[in-house]
């Protein structure tokens, strides 16, 4: 009985893989949502670093 409750539930009437399909791709733009500024802040942070660094090795060249 149980099973054949959650295999109606999953199915949803035929609308099932339609359904999931979207819910699938909410959750993935909501991850993205999340992580992509994440990724992008952490590239900004290394790229600060490198020019900084770059900027000490020439001070400290012509000093």
């Amino acid at each position: 009985m149980m099973a054949n409750t959650i295999t109606n539930f999953f199915h949803m009437g035929g609308y099932g893989i339609y359904i999931w399909i979207s819910y699938a791709m909410g959750l993935l733009v909501i991850a993205l949502n999340l992580l992509l500024p994440l990724w992008q802040h952490q590239k900004l942070i290394k790229t600060i670093s490198k020019k900084i660094q770059q900027q000490r090795d020439v001070h400290e060249t012509y000093s």
